[in-house]
Formats: structure tokens, sequence, C-alpha cells
């Protein structure tokens, strides 16, 4: 399909230089897109910049101020944004339930809600000036599922479902389309500790009706589909990426 592709668009990729993010970058980069990796990890973005030909920007989603800030060098180096790939977050907390603490609980969900909420609007005043755009969020099962070990990773992801369909409402005149993506169980940095033990790792297999665990390329192509005009008329949707884990 001719629009199945990313050519001449201009694509923003937080948490770009690792596990699903990285994924993603090379994809965008092969499907046409130059890409602008976000992150925090100087070495790693200016890395995945040269392979992919794209550019690296150092940026922090729990501050407003970094985020303006990597908008504003986007814009320069790239001379506009079309697609947004709110991908970046931090691990769940791996604790019993009560252990949670305040602060604990607040980095969380800085990170994972409030921090593609900064990169949401961030993109806003440009996508409504040239009415048309694209914002891929990144979600987890757990916003669905949950999970007794990571409450506030689950509650945070589970915030995204509400501002994703939120702001497919709000965009949808300006001719911007907004989705979420579930990965299932995909081998990244921080989903290691759980799948590095076989015991846990046979177990999600089980339930995984494809009897396996993901890895970051298995999300790339649906966020392919989800920059491009394929999907022009698809927005404020959840799309499952999980092996059939739900269906167990």
């Amino acid at each position: 399909m001719s629009e199945l592709t990313l050519a001449g668009r201009r694509a923003v990729v937080t948490g770009g230089a690792k596990g699903i993010g990285a994924a993603i970058s090379r994809a965008y980069a092969r499907s046409g897109a130059k890409v602008a990796v976000w992150g925090r990890d100087r070495d790693a973005l200016h890395a995945m910049g040269e392979e992919i030909d794209g550019v690296a920007v150092e940026c922090d989603v729990t501050s407003t101020e970094s985020v303006e800030q990597a908008v504003g060098t986007t814009l320069d180096l790239l001379g506009g944004i079309d697609v947004m790939v709110a991908n970046a977050g931090r691990a769940g907390e791996g604790i019993a339930f009560e252990a949670v603490d305040d602060e604990l609980w607040a980095d969380v969900i800085d990170t994972n809600l409030s921090g593609v909420w900064r990169c949401i609007r961030s993109v806003v005043p440009t996508f409504k000036e040239q009415r048309h755009g694209k914002v891929i969020v990144m979600g987890s099962l757990a916003s669905v599922v949950g999970m007794s070990r990571a409450p506030a990773y689950a509650s945070a992801k589970a915030g995204l479902l509400g501002l994703s369909r939120s702001a497919a409402a709000a965009l949808a005149r300006y001719n911007v389309q907004v989705n979420t993506v579930l990965p299932g169980w995909v081998r990244t940095g921080m989903s290691a500790p759980e799948l590095d033990n076989d015991a846990v790792r046979v177990r999600l297999e089980d339930r995984t009706i494809q009897k396996r665990t993901g890895s970051p390329e298995d999300l790339a192509g649906v966020c392919v589909y989800l920059g491009s005009s394929a999907s022009d008329f698809h927005t404020g949707d959840v799309i499952r990426v999980d092996g059939g884990y739900l269906l167990a």
C-alpha cells in the first residue's frame, strides 16, 4: 500500500534510543521519516541519531521546560513535526503494594503519565497550525490487568487511556489522530528482571497464545501504520500487540 510510508514525515520518538523506542526509531527511518530521538542518555541518543541519520535531542519528560526546549530544537533541526511517539517511561516499582511511598508514587506517575501529557501538549500548537498530526502513545497491558507489585505504574498506564482518548476528541477537528498501543510482555531492559526469571517467563509464555514473549521489533509495524496516512480515519483507539496474552 502506497499509504504505508513515512516519506517526508518528521517524527519525534521519546525514549527513542533504547528498547521499544529504538525499534520504532529504526523502523521510522527505514520507512522514510526524518526522526528526532528524544531522551536523557546522551551517548545512546547520539549513537542512535548517527545510526538512523536522524537527530538527537536531550529531553527529560518530567520537566515542562525541557520538553518545550526539545520541541523548539526539533522544529529548528527538522523544520516541523508531523508525528509524536510518546514512548518514554520508567519501570514499575517491583515492591510490595504497601511499600510504595509518596515519593516513589509521584515519580512513577510523573514520568509515565504526566510526561506523556507534556509531550502531547507541546506539539498541539504545531499540529493545530498545520492542521494535521499523529500521536502514538505507548501504553501497557498493566492498564488492563493491573500489577500487584507496581500499582503506580499500572495506574499511570491506565491514565494514558483516558489521556489519549481525550486528546483524540480534542484534536480531531484539526485532523490529528491519537491512538494508544498496548505492548504485551516484550524483552527490554525494563522487563529483563521478570523475563530473566525462568519460572516467570515460562508462566507468561504459557498464558500468551503465541507461546512466546515479544521483541521490540514486534511493536514497530503498528507504529509505522499509525504514523502514516493509512491511519487517517483511525483515532481514539487502543491496539493490543500482545501475542494474544489477554485472550488466554
